[in-house]
């Protein structure tokens, strides 16, 4: 006599975009158990992904879908003979790990997804057509973005500051934080007549894959731009001799933050390679979950950073790091099981969009070529600033320290007066004059080589206006002097500057050390 092996458990995945309605005279319906998904296994789901719901008394648990123990013969008895392999079933392979998904019945589960779909739409949309190189579409979009929420401002009676070049400007202005707050109102509104108008229906697996797959490629995409700015060290610029002779306590908190990054490149190209490598296992689905991880991770690091030191991509940091963690809920069981409760796991149930193998050929390669084209635009873009900003520059580019200050043909002491010069800067164009009070003037510098001359035009400040034009002289005796002769506000300037180095710096010549015999914290 054979043991029959009980028939392997087959779970056909479910494909409509929603489930069938839901019954209104069944009272069962609206519950917890209504309406579930088709294919799925009649009877008690278990409350494990491995193990079944009720253990053997007296014995070990058994496996999901496993064949039940033969029982043993009585003494005496002689053992049966094993069937033939043709008159036994095959022993079904363990079941697979059923896939986490949120109830949604028609309520306020549904509800709240619906209203999450428009809202990361809204959220997401923008920014994945600002990473887009199609600049009519990404105009376009920036355009009609910027129109609707400045006339919603001037409905309503609000003045808003207009939003300025998103990667040199401020994402948390009043503009941006106005535009959240009619993200969520849109999304509310949009999403309870979504809700109305199918109320009796809920989100299917594909939908919810549809959404999932929608966040984790527009977050792998911002966080592959994010890490290539790192990885070619280009977001926190570079030490100068500028920044280290400026007074400590003349500096911005977010001016600390970019400092302490700019001191140290190979640990921001650690940083961006832990967020490039985040973004790439963003894009496949069997990676999503250990991307959103370390996506979550990273971001949970870069959000405490803007919120401490004033870092004002508050909104952008927050909402990335809430999209990885919202990518993570459906396996947080696993994880638990996992991590927590030190038991096996099975994989996740990654349901097929289209089941043939000839349809996922092609998109397999489409999906190749879309990640290295997500790769090859930031880092197309990154290697060409970091050309630009290694070209040869002028002679008189660099740091310069104010030896002697003349106004009117008399000489100004260091420290004696508040106005008098004490270092000027020239860098991509600008120049920065520091005086003795601390207060910087910033110019736009243009320069007429063949008469020696350069121009000096006023930038206008967050808090000052811009100062008047003027135009001077100047000379270079050698490399490490400079002299420059000009009227300002009326008064003749003659003033004398030795270049500044690195070197002349102790931060800029400490360097690594493998041996340390003492800490060495000199601030």
């Amino acid at each position: 006599m054979s043991v029959a092996a009980s028939p392997p458990l087959h779970m056909a995945p479910p494909d409509p975009f929603e489930l069938p309605p839901l019954d209104p005279d069944d009272p069962g319906a609206q519950g917890q158990g209504a309406g579930k998904p088709a294919g799925k296994p009649a009877g008690n789901a278990p409350r494990s992904f491995l193990f079944d719901n009720d253990p053997v008394p007296g014995g070990k648990p058994t496996l999901a879908g496993s064949p039940p123990a033969a029982s043993k013969p009585a003494a005496g008895k002689p053992v049966p003979a094993p069937s033939s392999p043709r008159s036994a079933a095959a022993a079904p392979a363990p079941r697979p790990g059923a896939p986490f998904s949120l109830r949604l019945p028609g309520g306020g589960g549904t509800f709240a997804w619906r209203c999450g779909v428009i809202y990361a739409v809204l959220f997401l949309l923008p920014l994945l057509c600002d990473l887009l190189p199609w600049q009519p579409v990404g105009k376009a979009t920036k355009s009609a973005d910027v129109s609707i929420v400045a006339w919603l401002a001037q409905r309503i009676g609000l003045t808003i500051a207009q939003p300025v070049n998103q990667t040199e400007g401020s994402g948390d202005t009043s503009f941006h934080w106005f535009r959240l707050a009619c993200t969520v109102f849109a999304a509310l509104l949009v999403g309870a007549a979504w809700h109305l108008l199918r109320w009796n229906r809920r989100p299917g697996p594909r939908a919810r894959d549809a959404l999932r797959t929608f966040v984790r490629c527009v977050l792998g995409a911002l966080m592959i731009d994010y890490g290539m700015a790192k990885v070619i060290p280009l977001q926190f610029g570079v030490i100068d001799a500028d920044t280290l002779a400026s007074r400590w306590g003349d500096a911005s908190p977010m001016g600390v933050v970019w400092t302490f990054h700019a001191l140290s490149p190979p640990y921001t190209m650690f940083l961006g390679l832990a967020e490039l490598t985040a973004g790439m296992l963003l894009l496949w689905r069997s990676t999503t979950l250990l991307g959103a991880l370390l996506t979550a991770a990273a971001m949970a690091q870069v959000a405490m950073l803007n919120f401490c030191y004033d870092v004002p991509v508050k909104i952008l940091s927050t909402h990335m790091f809430a999209f990885a963690v919202l990518l993570c809920v459906r396996d947080v069981p696993r994880l638990f099981d996992l991590f927590v409760r030190n038991r096996p796991v099975a994989a996740a149930e990654l349901w097929p969009w289209w089941p043939g193998r000839m349809a996922r050929v092609p998109l397999r390669v489409v999906q190749l070529l879309l990640v290295a084209w997500l790769v090859y635009l930031p880092l197309q873009r990154d290697l060409k600033d970091l050309q630009d900003r290694n070209a040869p520059q002028p002679a008189h580019a660099g740091t310069w320290q104010v030896e002697t200050f003349t106004r009117d043909g008399v000489e100004v002491a260091p420290f004696t007066a508040p106005t008098r010069w004490t270092r000027v800067g020239f860098a991509q164009g600008f120049c920065g004059v520091t005086a003795t009070d601390g207060t910087v003037q910033t110019f736009v510098v243009e320069v007429d080589s063949a008469r020696g001359t350069m121009k000096l035009s006023g930038r206008a400040g967050p808090e000052r206006q811009a100062p008047p034009p003027f135009e001077m002289k100047f000379t270079m005796p050698d490399d490490t002097h400079l002299e420059l002769d000009g009227r300002q506000d009326g008064a003749t300037l003659r003033v004398r500057c030795r270049r500044l180095q690195l070197t002349d710096f102790f931060l800029g010549q400490r360097g690594f050390h493998w041996i340390n015999e003492s800490p060495l914290n000199q601030r």
